[in-house]
């Protein structure tokens, strides 16, 4: 293999992989010596020796450095480093995504020095205060597109958050964890923020004296909106109290996770803001909603504990589910009465993936083929939703003859129980986590996938190679309704 071929399989291989293909021989270590493109400093002689290593002779290059992450234990080990990081800061010219502890955000020379990196795509902030205006976001590099607060602007309202990120232009996806963020007041929305830029005014109060007037014309001009932010992700983060609040302070998000975070509730006398729509909302660890979204929703995510199907029932009407074309499920258990829940109450659903993290795979399949095989005996339902792709991950705990024989018998009652079903696929990983943001997809568990080919009113199920089906998987997941009814229309281009 030459080494221009090895160069270009390293490209797709993790740091740690690539170092063990090194370790194979002389001349592919040779070829592709080990040179990490993902660091962590956590303490003060891990910065020296990264330092050493962009400075030195050694294989490390500082220009593939594309990932940094740096939280040292206090603000007086960064105030020591400080020499070493900004000669880090300046030598990794293409780094691509940043992870700043609080003392490293707190370090007005360090903040400024993140600026220098104008490939910057990605950057995480640890109990910072990057969104209040003390800190403005201005002094981060343009090229940002996304952007994770942690335990950060605890207190700071709404307004001043997106008054402060305006400043990234490219700025797509927002993460927050952990954020207290206040409402804003609606009487106090002209009054100027005035003693919390103290911190970074450094003496130049006659400046910011010479015009009160000048001043409160750009106050009225400050944006009120993010509207390049296309998914927010809240993570223990109370939204906006109102839909109508969060609509306009996030316009063009079609991409909405919510971790342990409640959804807003309903503004009745306001309808302005209804004719919003969301491609894809993600639900976790949340409580039983007491609120719906208004708006359409064509694809959900929800992971629930509960096996009481009228709760279930009550979190699936977390939006409208008869617009829903695309719906994934991580539940305990999936029992027929919450089956009948799903078929029953989306009648426009194409894409149905489904995954239970404490019921095996055999029982799954084996209840699922009961249902299938009742609904062939019966004359066809129109309200089944035409689904065309099927995904099942249940536990691994079973003997291979008896998953052979559920499995079998599965496969051979889909085409006539779910009449439009294109694609299947099936995995039975030994551990499934209750996390819905731990995806199965891709490879991250042991598919198997089938296509049903349907002519001429016969069916054939035949195995096809995972990554055709994942192309299928990745197709549906990013559909609005209009593209998923379309799918027909490509199946030839996709077989």
């Amino acid at each position: 293999m030459s080494d221009d071929v090895l160069r270009e399989v390293v490209g797709f291989l993790s740091d740690s992989d690539h170092l063990r293909l090194a370790l194979t021989a002389k001349l592919i270590y040779t070829a592709i010596p080990p040179r990490p493109t993902v660091v962590a400093l956590a303490k003060s002689s891990t910065v020296l020796s990264l330092h050493s290593a962009l400075s030195g002779s050694s294989h490390t290059s500082p220009g593939l450095l594309r990932a940094l992450g740096i939280h040292l234990p206090t603000s007086t080990d960064v105030k020591a480093a400080r020499p070493l990081l900004r000669d880090i800061f300046v030598q990794a010219r293409n780094l691509r995504s940043l992870t700043l502890g609080a003392a490293e955000y707190a370090d007005i020379e360090l903040r400024h020095s993140i600026q220098a990196f104008s490939s910057l795509t990605h950057l995480v902030v640890h109990e910072g205060r990057c969104c209040s205006p003390t800190t403005p976001a201005t002094t981060l590099p343009r090229s940002i597109r996304s952007l994770h607060l942690r335990s950060s602007a605890n207190g700071t309202p709404w307004r001043l958050l997106v008054r402060s990120l305006s400043g990234l232009p490219l700025l797509e996806t927002l993460k927050l964890e952990q954020c207290m963020l206040e409402d804003d007041d609606e009487d106090d929305e002209d009054v100027d923020d005035g003693d919390d830029a103290s911190d970074d005014n450094h003496g130049d109060e006659d400046e910011n004296n010479n015009s009160e007037d000048s001043k409160d014309s750009n106050h009225q001009k400050a944006p009120q909106s993010l509207l390049h932010v296309r998914t927010l992700h809240a993570l223990s983060t109370p939204l906006p109290t109102s839909f109508a609040a969060f609509a306009n302070l996030f316009p063009k998000v079609d991409t909405m996770v919510l971790e342990d975070s409640d959804l807003p509730i309903e503004d009745e006398d306001n309808v302005d803001y209804k004719s919003h729509s969301l491609r894809h909302v993600t639900l976790s660890a949340m409580a039983t909603p007491s609120s719906s979204i208004p708006w359409n929703v064509d694809n959900l995510t929800l992971s629930t504990t509960t096996l009481d199907h009228n709760i279930f029932m009550d979190e699936i009407y977390v939006c409208f589910p008869e617009g829903l074309s695309g719906l994934s499920l991580r539940l305990p258990e999936l029992t027929g009465e919450m089956w009948t829940v799903v078929v029953d109450n989306t009648s426009r659903l194409r894409r149905l993936e489904l995954e239970t993290y404490a019921e095996g795979i055999v029982y799954l399949l084996a209840m699922l083929a009961d249902i299938f095989d009742q609904a062939a005996d019966d004359d066809y339902d129109s309200t089944i939703p035409q689904i065309s792709m099927l995904s099942i991950a249940a536990l691994g705990r079973h003997e291979p003859q008896q998953f052979d024989e559920v499995l079998t018998r599965f496969l051979g009652c889909l085409p006539t129980g779910l009449p439009t079903l294109r694609y299947v696929a099936i995995a039975a990983p030994p551990k499934i986590s209750m996390n819905i943001s731990d995806d199965l997809a891709g490879e991250r568990a042991p598919w198997r996938w089938w296509r049903i080919i349907r002519t001429d009113g016969e069916a054939e199920t035949r195995e096809i190679p995972a990554w055709e089906g994942e192309r299928v998987r990745q197709f549906f997941r990013g559909a609005d309704e209009v593209q998923a009814n379309t799918f027909e229309e490509q199946f030839q281009a996709l077989r």
